[in-house]
């Protein structure tokens, strides 16, 4: 379920990574990057409901992903069941693509 992502490239620096977590509080989600590594968390507390019928399942899950060298994680908000976390390349300026004029 929590498998499934999209990146969507903003500009040149900036991204956002979209994760789908209908059900999810912010309250259960946790982000956190440490060593390059961007961590999803999700746990669920037990339910007191009494569900007949429960088809939507909420797991308690973990997705780590490697960031590239360079890309900082400036954010994250959860917002209609959508988890949008914000990202952005920052390289130093010797390692920038330039553009070479041909002559």
């Amino acid at each position: 379920m929590h498998d499934l992502i999209n990146i969507n490239q903003v500009d040149d620096e900036n991204y956002i990574l979209e994760m789908a977590l209908a059900g999810w509080k912010k309250s259960d989600v946790k982000v956190t990057v440490e060593d390059g590594v961007l961590s999803i968390a999700g746990k669920i507390k037990s339910d007191a409901d009494n569900y007949i019928h429960k088809g939507v399942a909420q797991r308690a899950f973990v997705k780590r992903l490697q960031l590239s060298e360079y890309v900082e994680c400036k954010g994250a908000k959860l917002e209609d069941g959508m988890l949008k976390v914000e990202l952005f390349y920052n390289p130093p300026e010797n390692k920038k693509a330039k553009e070479i004029k041909i002559k």
